[in-house]
């Protein structure tokens, strides 16, 4: 979207996908869950590249 052409704004993706957790905990619990590989699994062959970008909002 044109409002959010800013040179600190990273644009160089076509999707994303945005996952909150209440807790780290359930964080950790999600990174080694059958869904959470079975996505990977699914859609590695079609990613060039993967960013993660973690933070902690209180």
């Amino acid at each position: 979207a044109a409002e959010f052409e800013r040179p600190v704004n990273d644009r160089e993706f076509h999707v994303a996908l945005h996952v909150v957790f209440d807790t780290k905990e359930s964080h950790d619990v999600y990174q080694t869950s059958e869904s959470h590989l079975k996505f990977i699994e699914l859609g590695k062959p079609n990613w060039k590249q993967v960013r993660v970008f973690d933070a902690w909002v209180d």
